[in-house]
């Protein structure tokens, strides 16, 4: 990727980020800043803190999707 181009994917990235942190319930502002900075790269991080919050306020024993 050119380096030209990272001033304006960055905030699209950060926007993106915003938008998927607050549909998942966790802190939007903090992961709009790491999109800002990190772009693409902190995608799995984001679903891993879903995931982890998800757990966390369901338990570990608990069924995700009913059947």
């Amino acid at each position: 990727m050119s380096w030209l181009l990272l001033p304006f994917l960055s905030p699209v990235f950060a926007l993106l980020f915003y938008v998927e942190a607050w549909k998942g319930g966790i802190r939007p502002n903090h992961w709009a800043l790491v999109g800002f900075f990190a772009g693409p790269l902190a995608w799995p991080m984001l679903q891993a803190s879903k995931r982890l919050w998800w757990r966390k306020v369901c338990g570990f024993s608990g069924v995700l999707f009913p059947a």
